[in-house]
């Protein structure tokens, strides 16, 4: 089945029913205060699985071997107002572990050109046994090859993107996954963030959209609806973070030049025939931002950077990831209206807790970045 029939047979009507009441209903966010600057944290969260298609471990591993070699190379052509290269966020599907893969993400990560997070494709699952799965994952990766992050008090925390989106069960017919109450798995397992969502226009699409909030499980598996949103000034919620990307309609990308098409920050599919100056403006309206914060937009886009087809977009030079950051470095970073920052899933998580903790987002990030612990 090829990639257009796979996501025709998974599309699903319904979805636009769950998203496009709040996409019309919901008033707009407040615009960024002009007297300061708008800061524009951009990072790709991609679904990172070099075996995709039940690849042998040889293709596999010759995949991961491109992008060990490429990726750091195209990666250092770009720095963002810190002079951090852009980042990327390796969500490596659990499921496929391979040393080989999981050292040379280890490398790319020690080299600061990213951070290695958690990606899992399940199906008719139980919590007791997803747990069991999840735990012994995040004991190799850590032991084993000094990944995943540290708190301060020494607790794994890890960043998390369900495969097939189907996060906390949510699929209509109960597909890929079947863990109705996967949140409390992850957060006992040390999530402090999922970045699954958008799916659009997949039928797990959240109802929730462009909005930063905590999810809680609930009985009827669609925990993923509804929530309390994260607000500036007031303390983190005892649920998940949720992280969207942007959702919505770009009127200056249509298909066959009338139709808007669904832009979901998406970096694969189709992506490469839209320039990245006809998408960046849908992300800046779309973008999550905290009430009481508009002038820090966060802007999460999504990708199968592996997948034959999309792994150039980020790995040859004057090809897609090369063209959107030299757009952004050229139209949004100046200092004065905009500051631009290349970021993971951490940071962004990061940011957003330092914001409601009403402190200074940029600062918390770089303290970070100096004492963040791995392994």
């Amino acid at each position: 089945m090829s990639l257009f029939d796979d996501a025709l047979a998974r599309f699903d009507k319904r979805a636009f029913r769950r998203w496009l009441p709040a996409y019309v209903g919901e008033p707009l966010p407040p615009r960024p205060d002009p007297s300061r600057p708008v800061h524009l944290w951009v990072a790709v969260a991609d679904h990172f699985e070099p075996r995709w298609g039940t690849a042998d471990p040889e293709v596999g591993r010759h995949r991961m071997k491109a992008w060990a070699a490429k990726y750091p190379l195209l990666a250092s052509r770009h720095t963002d107002s810190s002079g951090r290269p852009v980042q990327h966020t390796f969500y490596y599907a659990i499921e496929e572990y391979d040393p080989h893969d999981a050292d040379l993400l280890a490398g790319m990560q020690r080299d600061g050109f990213g951070e290695v997070e958690v990606h899992h494709h399940h199906h008719a699952d139980t919590a007791a046994s997803f747990g069991e799965m999840l735990e012994a994952a995040l004991e190799v990766l850590s032991t084993r090859h000094g990944l995943m992050r540290r708190d301060a008090g020494g607790r794994l925390r890890f960043s998390f993107v369900h495969g097939n989106w189907a996060l906390a069960n949510s699929h209509p017919q109960g597909r890929y996954c079947g863990v109705t109450g996967e949140i409390d798995v992850l957060l006992r397992a040390g999530c402090d963030s999922d970045m699954t969502m958008p799916s659009a226009p997949d039928a797990t699409q959240a109802r929730r959209i462009n909005r930063i909030y905590y999810a809680h499980d609930r009985a009827d598996g669609r925990a993923i609806d509804d929530g309390v949103d994260a607000v500036r000034g007031q303390p983190a919620n005892a649920g998940l973070l949720m992280v969207p990307g942007p959702l919505g309609f770009n009127l200056q990308a249509r298909k066959m030049g009338v139709v808007p098409r669904i832009e979901n920050g998406a970096l694969d599919g189709d992506v490469s025939r839209i320039e990245p100056a006809k998408r960046v403006a849908a992300w800046l309206r779309l973008a999550p931002r905290l009430p009481g914060e508009p002038n820090h937009l966060f802007v999460k886009l999504h990708a199968h950077g592996t997948l034959p087809g999309s792994d150039s977009l980020f790995l040859d030079a004057e090809d897609y990831l090369d063209r959107m950051c030299t757009y952004l470095e050229g139209h949004f970073d100046d200092g004065v209206a905009y500051v631009l920052h290349y970021a993971t899933a951490a940071d962004l998580v990061t940011a957003i807790h330092a914001i409601e903790d009403g402190h200074d987002p940029v600062e918390r990030v770089a303290e970070r970045r100096r004492t963040q612990r791995y392994g």
